[in-house]
């Protein structure tokens, strides 16, 4: 149609070399790689939209990009929301991948509804992932708990500092801290020693 014309037109552009100012050089602002049919940016091009700053994606950019993702590519698509502010966008990508199963999809689910104040979803999806094992779901399960249930936060934070959480390891100090210091001492330079 005329949004593939359009976009046609526009790679036409973009990938046909000008002459250089000194009038010795010849540059285009992407080029195309037809064995591997992908495009490049040239570095001068992202030095410059980063010296103006990113603008806002519009929407119907994330739309096309949930419409065109695979499995792989929405789970980033959704993070890429997240970082946006794009909730309702990383919502749309994730929760396809958790209802497969996803484990990070169903954390990062959690997470998301956790932000939004849904504390009941939040929990469901935190709790399906680490009923598959996902660490960083135990973590965050306990960040969910720790003013509701300290038992039960200090239970998840144990769980995922015991499989190597640094940041469950430093929760779970800050938790023992009053009650056990010196259990809080060594769960925290045990945090440490990971970096």
């Amino acid at each position: 149609g005329d949004a593939t014309a359009e976009l046609d037109e526009a790679l036409e552009w973009a990938v046909e070399p000008v002459l250089g100012a000194a009038k010795k050089t010849r540059q285009s602002l992407i080029t195309l790689d037809d064995a591997t049919d992908s495009l490049s940016v040239h570095d001068y091009v992202l030095d410059e939209d980063q010296r103006r700053g990113s603008a806002a994606v519009p929407d119907p950019v994330w739309e096309a990009a949930l419409d065109h993702a695979g499995d792989e590519s929405r789970f980033a698509v959704g993070v890429a929301g997240f970082v946006a502010g794009k909730g309702d966008i990383a919502l749309r990508a994730w929760r396809p991948l958790a209802e497969s199963g996803d484990t990070a999809a169903m954390t990062n689910l959690g997470v998301l509804l956790l932000a939004d104040g849904e504390r009941d979803a939040a929990q469901s999806w935190l709790q399906r992932a680490v009923d598959l094992g996902n660490v960083r779901a135990m973590y965050n399960l306990g960040v969910l708990l720790k003013d509701s249930d300290r038992d039960a936060a200090q239970h998840w934070y144990r769980r995922a500092a015991e499989a190597g959480n640094t940041d469950a390891m430093t929760n779970l100090g800050l938790l023992l801290a009053g009650v056990d210091p010196e259990a809080a001492q060594r769960w925290y330079e045990r945090a440490a020693e990971l970096g």
